[in-house]
């Protein structure tokens, strides 16, 4: 059974582009697909992991962390992933952008 909505947002983490467009290709099977991808500078994505794990009882981020997190920075810069969204903004702000960019074009199919 399908219901009829208007927007359904997936939240979902992706560095591999295989698996994305996978992921795509099935969805869109029933549903159109836009890809939004939000994204924030190494520095940013450090500082708030480090603020994470003060929180959590470390000092410091682990080597995992600083590896991946390189990682994804890097492939997110990759237009495949998707139209950018500035993840360093407010939350309400980062909320308004993907609602205008929802409304502003069609999702692809």
């Amino acid at each position: 059974m399908h219901w009829r909505v208007g927007i359904v947002i997936v939240p979902m983490a992706f560095t591999n582009l295989d698996y994305l467009d996978a992921f795509a290709r099935a969805l869109s099977t029933t549903a159109p697909v836009k890809r939004i991808c939000l994204v924030a500078p190494l520095e940013v994505i450090h500082a708030r992991l480090l603020r994470r794990g003060i929180a959590g009882g470390r000092s410091e981020m682990t080597a995992f962390e600083q590896r991946r997190s390189a990682e994804c920075v890097a492939m997110h810069a990759n237009p495949a992933f998707g139209e950018k969204v500035d993840a360093t903004a407010s939350r309400e702000l980062v909320a308004a952008q993907i609602v205008h960019m929802m409304q502003d074009s069609p999702p692809a199919r």
